[in-house]
């Protein structure tokens, strides 16, 4: 009895695995529906969903490495959903991967638009992070200049005054989008950056705070 069991788990599907782990998914398990992911890319590795479905998990879990790997295979195999390349630029901009999110920059220049000033965005926060602040000045203008009142484009511009020591017209802006959305980790952390360099030093702890909770891993 116990061999057969062993040998139907071993029969699941892919898909089977790839359901499974959106169940999990739904019932906020995290861990679990890595688990169920891994299953599914074991069963079949060149299931493109299922890259797709693992990448995500990691990029949701902060393993970004690993989502990088994992959202760059899934893209090679086929996977045609443009959010994904927008994930995969945000796992490269989280490892300072700045050569590889620019070439998802050429490789991919007929995303939409609202897709392709995403990118651009990562784009120009990672450049900027490593030392090139002229060049990722650059990128994020054209984020902007893509749709100036988008979430990503009012990103920009935040971003963009950061850079400029410009603090008081940036924490307009990150302040309006977290009315808009209180758990927007960009504008949070952007914001709690902002307020510490006005020396707003509580609220800007507070700002770091939410965003830890939303993205443990990023700290530390």
């Amino acid at each position: 009895a116990i061999a057969l069991g062993i040998s139907a788990c071993g029969d699941k599907t892919s898909q089977e695995y790839i359901n499974q782990g959106q169940v999990s998914l739904s019932e906020a398990k995290l861990g679990d529906a890595i688990v169920q992911f891994k299953n599914a890319v074991r069963v079949d590795p060149k299931n493109p969903a299922a890259r797709t479905q693992l990448g995500l998990a990691y990029l949701e879990h902060g393993e970004y490495i690993n989502a990088e790997k994992e959202l760059s295979k899934a893209i090679e195999l086929g996977e045609v959903d443009e959010s994904v390349v927008v994930s995969l630029a945000i796992a490269r901009a989280k490892v300072d991967d700045t050569d590889g999110i620019q070439q998802l920059l050429t490789d991919f220049n007929n995303l939409n638009d609202d897709n392709y000033q995403a990118i651009l965005f990562y784009a120009g926060v990672a450049l900027s992070n490593n030392e090139q602040k002229e060049q990722g000045q650059d990128t994020l203008g054209q984020a902007v200049s893509i749709k100036s009142e988008s979430g990503y484009g009012k990103l920009a511009k935040a971003y963009s005054h950061y850079l400029l020591a410009e603090h008081k017209q940036g924490l307009i802006i990150t302040e309006k989008l977290l009315e808009e959305d209180a758990e927007n980790k960009e504008a949070l952390i952007l914001n709690g950056h902002m307020l510490e360099a006005t020396g707003m030093h509580k609220e800007a702890s507070e700002s770091f705070a939410k965003h830890s909770v939303l993205a443990p891993r990023d700290f530390g």
